[in-house]
């Protein structure tokens, strides 16, 4: 499941085409999740993202862990146990 999200991101960060991830996250989320809006924050995303200074192009995980980092501001210790844990289920 992780995987699909993890593309649905990258996709939507690089102007390619998610729907198919997209689909994949909402079957397992759909009732945690607003199709709608998530959609139209998917569609911002790769103006955030080339803000911070991410090259849209060449967006990759660790990218992605570390715009979502830099979001929330969470400590380096508390990102290096989470990335540990994520990297388990997604490597």
């Amino acid at each position: 499941m992780y995987i699909n999200l993890q593309k649905c991101l990258s996709k939507a960060t690089a102007k390619e085409v998610y729907d198919a991830e997209l689909a994949k996250v909402l079957e397992v989320y759909g009732e945690d999740l607003d199709a709608y809006q998530l959609e139209g924050q998917l569609l911002h995303l790769p103006q955030v993202v080339a803000s911070m200074g991410f090259d849209t192009s060449r967006f990759n995980s660790v990218d992605l862990i570390s715009f979502f980092f830099r979001q929330l501001m969470i400590p380096t210790n508390c990102f290096c146990l989470i990335f540990a844990h994520w990297a388990k289920y997604c490597w």
